[in-house]
């Protein structure tokens, strides 16, 4: 019995993911035309809050302030994270320091990025180049890589 050839018939899907993979690829490169994929996890340094540079009042009220000192924030590879902040408290004529530790969870990309923290309150964000940037309830942070 003879052979018979062995026919591949056009898959109706075979293009469209083509294109999505080559839209992937277009998506990973850099602005220099880098195909270096951009990760989230990683450690960033505390740069500034609300537009102001360190040391920054983040929480005022009318006996006092708490301002960030430093920091930093480490996203890890398992989705969760840990912002630790050196926390400068004036209370009437009482100043303080300590080191704030606040676990979290983090999910998304670069462009889109949410970490949830233990009191369930949300700070979407994103990575624009090497600089971090989340929002919530006490200001804008911006952290460096």
């Amino acid at each position: 019995m003879p052979r018979q050839p062995i026919r591949f018939r056009s898959l109706p899907f075979a293009f469209p993911v083509a294109l999505l993979m080559v839209a992937g690829l277009l998506v990973a490169c850099d602005s220099e035309g880098s195909s270096e994929l951009v990760t989230l996890e990683g450690s960033y340094t505390l740069d500034s809050v609300n537009d102001r540079s360190l040391p920054a009042v983040f929480e005022e009220s009318g006996d006092g302030t708490r301002e960030a000192l430093e920091g930093q924030i480490v996203l890890n590879e398992d989705a969760t994270c840990e912002r630790i902040t050196e926390v400068r408290i004036t209370l009437d004529d009482m100043i303080s320091t300590e080191t704030v530790i606040d676990p979290c969870l983090w999910s998304g990309n670069p462009e889109s990025l949410e970490v949830v923290w233990e009191d369930e309150s949300i700070y979407p964000g994103a990575l624009l180049g090497n600089e971090l940037t989340l929002s919530g309830d006490s200001g804008v942070w911006v952290y460096i890589r």
